[in-house]
Order: structure tokens, then C-alpha cells, then sequence
């Protein structure tokens, strides 16, 4: 469970920087593009975690199922929808590349949280 905090924690942080970043240097693709798909790859892991505790609590295997299912679907439905969006109204192919490496967020902040670790102990 610390271990899901600590990477809401982190992801979170990837994201106002990000945002922070676009803000300072005026730059649409930081800006829209990867801060944006930072926060709705928070937004997907938040209704990951929830979506997890509606399994644990459930006492029927096919509605854990059911609950599965529809979360999977709701959360790859939002990454969808913020991409045809930014698409649309941006009409740039650069601002949908970087709005897809944004909703990458979690994977990667979970990739450098694993590679550090075994830095750490290699170190050691």
C-alpha cells in the first residue's frame, strides 16, 4: 500500500512540473500534450485503485468481474477520448505524440521507480 502512495505521490509531481515546465517556456506540446496526459494517466491509476478496492470487497466472482471489465474499458475510453481531443482541436500530429507519451506517465514513473531500486542496491 506505501508503495501505490508513494507512486500516486510521484506521478502527481511528474505532472505539475510538467505542467510547470509548459507554463514557463510557452510550449503547447508540454503544456497540453504530455502535462495533460499526466494528469489523465493519474486520473486512470486513481480509478485503477478504486476499481481494485470495489474487487477485493466484492463477494461475487462474476461481478468482481463485471467490475473489472468496465474499469479496464472506462479508463482506455478516457485516454481515447482525451486523444481525439487533442487531436481535434489541435489538428498537429506533434501534440497527439506528445499527449500519448503523457498518458505513459505511471508506466514510466513505475519503470524509473524499479531501475532506481536496483541501482540502489547494486550501489550497495
Amino acid at each position: 500500500m506505501e508503495d501505490i502512495k508513494n507512486l500516486f505521490k510521484k506521478t502527481i509531481i511528474v505532472t505539475i512540473v510538467c505542467f510547470l515546465l509548459g507554463l514557463v517556456f510557452q510550449n503547447k506540446y508540454l503544456l497540453f500534450g504530455i502535462s495533460g496526459g499526466c494528469a489523465i494517466s493519474v486520473i486512470a491509476l486513481y480509478m485503477l485503485s478504486v476499481d481494485t478496492k470495489a474487487i477485493i470487497y466484492s463477494k461475487d466472482i462474476k461481478t468482481a468481474k463485471r467490475i473489472a471489465y468496465i474499469g479496464y474499458a472506462k479508463r482506455y475510453f478516457l485516454h481515447f477520448i482525451f486523444l481525439a481531443v487533442l487531436l481535434y482541436f489541435f489538428k498537429d500530429f506533434k501534440i497527439f505524440l506528445s499527449g500519448f507519451i503523457g498518458t505513459l506517465n505511471v508506466k514510466l514513473t513505475i519503470y524509473t521507480m524499479n531501475a532506481l531500486e536496483r541501482i540502489k542496491k547494486y550501489l550497495k
